[in-house]
């Protein structure tokens, strides 16, 4: 799947304004001790105005257009550039050159002896922008528009240019010895003073002294990653190659229970697979520049483990088929060995942004690349142009014939985005054929489940009985959406179990725009319903992990005015709507609920709430009469309709907290995902906005201590 497609369909996305909360400037009163790591950074600063300042020694004179330091959010980047542009000599760097105007921004030559360590700084006040090196001016320019705001989402880079720069002049050869970011703009006088390893008189941001490690004392930039053969030495992070670089994020921690999130970058396309007992989900590991793919196993669906090991990576030439992403595919098992469909893509590739390529396996874990494997559209059926869709291939297996159909994301030659076939008896020569009659959608999966086949993809599924017959889109389309996206299926040999990602929002905040990529959901069971339809429910291995009892509905401490709400037999019943009730409930663990509702009731569900409402919280509210469930408040507002809730039965609600997410299912049928970053905490709410409904049971479980894994690499 493409980075730039996700699509929020036929949602509305309510945009909220950022609202900043800046570190404040302080006294820097910490002593300089290598080592010490500086406690308190808020994860909320934005950093506009700014100077970077790097001490760094260049060893290889004839490296171009590495950096000692560059700041970068999305496609968005400045940083301290070597050479890009006239060789040895320093510049600002930045997206397209937008802030690197002309030739007034280029240092003076670099010096020759490989320990000679030099202090070069980029400072950002307003529109005024200037270049220093050893604490004096070398340019000053006036930019065309301000910089712009490096929030929650940015990142830090060492070595590399900046993220997804391609091509092989982009990597610093040498050290860097001390390295910080400031979000104001420090005087000529004030860089002078530096030195590296010691504290100055102003608070940065962000500091690296590479004493111990690749760390961030300041915490702003809590993760970091050393790629390729970095590494930290001396004191100084030593980058002596092309692929050496040091990543440094604002990403959220890494998790693996439940769902499953890298310690840095974000998890995106999940490639799931069963095999003798262990669940396999492979991944793309997006925010870490090239997409690699990551692997991560399981034998219980709670418990996840990493292997250390990437399955794929970008190892071709800059402009080959794999010198750019490694994008979504499929993992099949056939005849004693292992196969790895996937997407080679690379703009840079003069024969095509996208092509099919192929890995083998013996164990799963180690893959090699079949060099000589390329499929890619042929111009009569299928757009041949040089930026084309052509992705996301899944094999499928005619049931009863030596024969394979593999369904690929494409577009055909009158630009109709469909979901192309190519056909193959024996996985290596593969032959066009006209797209199924149905959505293209990216991210295909095709599956049979009884007598009825099933196409989904990132977006939604549709069905029939004919693979070349029509495919029925049904009005409750989705099996978690728009919170949830690019998810796929695995069969264990009794169950289908999908898993997609919660994309993450811009700069981490509620009703922001969603992103490329975030945390792995749930796993869910897709359960075959009436008409066609597929349910989604949480699966058992995951419902039975909540075991430790909080408190349930007798035990539960609650606020609600009795004169409209009544107890009968340890229920709760509102006399008169509307009605309001309130529990204490902790941030995290799994709420259930049994309701009986009239055929008119409208019953609101939320989240980290207070007594009042003055906190709105995250709601989700239920109105069977119009089939509708609608996920709202703090930024959003997402109504699915089609949902069929019988009330004549008590209606069911679980949902799931873990970190910043909120997962809602409904009678085990319809599931609902949004992140939840701004309201850490607060009560769980019940309002009834019109008729009536009783609350039966109610409890809150949270996970039980991890178990210790058997996941053997």
């Amino acid at each position: 799947m493409k980075m730039h497609n996700l699509e929020p369909g036929s949602f509305t996305f309510a945009r909220r304004s950022y609202r900043p909360a800046l570190a404040a400037l302080l006294t820097f009163a910490v002593a300089g001790v290598p080592g010490v790591r500086v406690e308190g950074a808020s994860q909320r600063v934005e950093i506009k105005d700014k100077t970077l300042v790097s001490w760094v020694s260049v060893e290889d004179l004839n490296c171009r257009g590495g950096s000692a330091l560059s700041l970068g959010v999305n496609d968005m980047w400045d940083g301290l550039v070597f050479g890009e542009k006239v060789p040895k000599k320093w510049m600002a760097g930045s997206e397209v050159w937008h802030r690197t105007p002309d030739q007034k921004t280029i240092a003076q030559g670099e010096d020759a002896q490989p320990d000679h360590v030099t202090q070069i700084a980029l400072v950002h006040h307003g529109k005024d922008a200037t270049l220093l090196r050893d604490g004096k001016e070398i340019a000053s320019w006036k930019l065309e528009v301000e910089p712009p705001a490096y929030g929650r989402n940015g990142y830090a880079m060492f070595g590399w240019r900046h993220m997804g720069c391609t091509g092989t002049n982009a990597y610093l050869h040498g050290s860097i010895l001390d390295a910080r970011i400031y979000d104001c703009a420090l005087s000529a006088g004030e860089l002078g003073a530096l030195k590296p390893g010691e504290a100055g008189g102003v608070r940065p941001v962000a500091w690296w002294d590479f004493a111990k490690g690749g760390e961030d004392r300041m915490g702003l930039f809590n993760t970091s990653e050393l790629k390729g053969n970095a590494r930290i030495a001396g004191g100084r992070l030593q980058l002596n190659g092309d692929g050496d670089y040091l990543l440094c994020t604002r990403t959220r921690a890494g998790v693996n229970r439940v769902q499953f999130r890298p310690n840095i970058g974000v998890f995106a396309d999940p490639i799931p697979f069963y095999w003798k007992g262990k669940y396999h989900i492979f991944y793309l590991q997006g925010g870490v520049g090239k997409v690699p793919w990551h692997h991560i196993v399981s034998d219980n669906l709670v418990d996840w483990k990493e292997l250390a090991i990437p399955a794929l990576v970008s190892d071709g030439a800059p402009d080959s088929w794999d010198g750019g992403n490694m994008f979504t595919g499929s993992v099949i098992q056939h005849n004693g060995r292992f196969y790895c469909f996937y997407t080679g893509d690379n703009g840079g590739n003069p024969l095509g942004n996208e092509g099919v390529r192929l890995a083998t396996s013996d164990d799963l874990v180690h893959w090699k690349k079949q060099p000589d494997f390329l499929v890619v559209p042929e111009g009569k059926i299928y757009s041949d142009t040089r930026i084309r869709d052509f992705r996301d291939p899944f094999p499928y297996k005619i049931p009863g014939r030596n024969e394979w159909w593999m369904i690929l994301c494409a577009r055909t030659v009158d630009k109709k985005f469909v979901a192309g076939v190519y056909k193959s008896a024996d996985l290596q020569n593969w032959t066009p054929d006209a797209p199924l009659d149905a959505d293209g959608q990216e991210c295909p999966d095709l599956f049979k489940v009884g007598d009825m086949l099933y196409l989904s993809g990132a977006d939604h599924y549709s069905y029939g009985k004919d693979l070349r017959g029509h495919f029925t889109t049904p009005a409750q389309r989705y099996f978690d959406r728009p919170g949830i996206y690019a998810g796929k299926r695995m069969f264990d040999g009794k169950r289908n179990i999908w898993v997609g990602w919660i994309a993450d929002t811009e700069d981490l905040s509620d009703g922001g725009r969603q992103q490329w990529g975030g945390t792995m959901c749930t796993p869910r069971e897709l359960i075959p319903g009436p008409d066609g339809i597929l349910y989604v429910r949480p699966v058992k291995e995951v419902v039975d992990a909540f075991c430790k009892d909080v408190f349930d509905l007798k035990s539960a401490h609650s606020q609600y005015d009795a004169a409209k709400w009544s107890i009968n037999h340890g229920q709760l019943t509102n006399k008169s709507a509307p009605a309001r009730v309130t529990f204490n409930m902790p941030a995290m663990g799994m709420l259930e609920m049994t309701m009986k509702l009239s055929g008119d009731a409208e019953l609101t569900v939320a989240f980290r709430t207070d007594e009042s409402g003055k906190q709105e919280g995250y709601l989700y509210t239920i109105d069977p009469s119009a089939s509708t469930v609608i996920t709202h408040g703090q930024g959003i507002n997402w109504k699915r309709d089609g949902c069929r809730i019988d009330v004549n039965k008590p209606v069911n609600v679980r949902a799931i907290l873990i970190g910043q997410s909120i997962e809602f299912f409904v009678n085990d049928q319809y599931a609902f995902t949004r992140t939840a970053y701004d309201l850490a905490e607060g009560k769980l709410g019940m309002e009834v906005g019109k008729g009536s409904v009783t609350l039966e049971k109610l409890s809150c479980k949270q996970l039980t201590p991890k178990e210790k894994t058997t996941v053997n690499n």
